[in-house]
């Protein structure tokens, strides 16, 4: 339970960083910018609210506030210290975050839902050519161009 919690942020946060080096190495120039800059603001901003993403070195541990990832394992740390269950306090704090972790990975399946999706018709519409000057729809969908599946 809270060992699956702090695996499922650890897994996005990688999944996160995959997927940015992807988009990374495709240009960044020409119509589909905006629309790259925004998926990759959306990614970063999930990424930091499950990873500290500004520590450089230990000291800016002191600097910055832990995040999410951070918390939880925390958490797991001082309830496997315990001889016994959980606290009530420790379920609570749990319940919480776990909320937190939730939204969180809401965000980030929207995002890939929705605007990854958006971003790779907009690109193979772009590789295959205008054709019929309309983009592929639901009904038709074009390859996947970024897979989501191996996230």
């Amino acid at each position: 339970m809270l060992r699956d919690a702090v695996s499922e942020a650890n897994r996005t946060v990688l999944a996160i960083r995959k997927l940015r080096d992807e988009l990374s190495r495709g240009s960044s120039s020409g119509e589909l910018a905006p629309a790259k800059q925004q998926l990759l603001d959306k990614l970063s901003a999930i990424e930091s609210t499950l990873y500290q993403t500004r520590n450089k070195s230990p000291k800016d541990k002191i600097a910055h506030p832990i995040m999410l990832n951070d918390r939880l394992a925390h958490l797991m740390d001082l309830v496997g210290m315990g001889a016994g269950p959980p606290t009530q306090a420790q379920l609570q704090v749990y319940g919480e975050l776990s909320a937190e972790l939730n939204a969180a990975l809401a965000r980030y399946r929207a995002v890939l839902a929705n605007e990854l999706e958006a971003y790779n018709r907009q690109l193979m519409f772009r590789r295959r050519g205008a054709n019929d000057g309309k983009l592929p729809s639901a009904a038709h969908p074009p390859e996947v161009v970024l897979r989501t599946a191996e996230w």
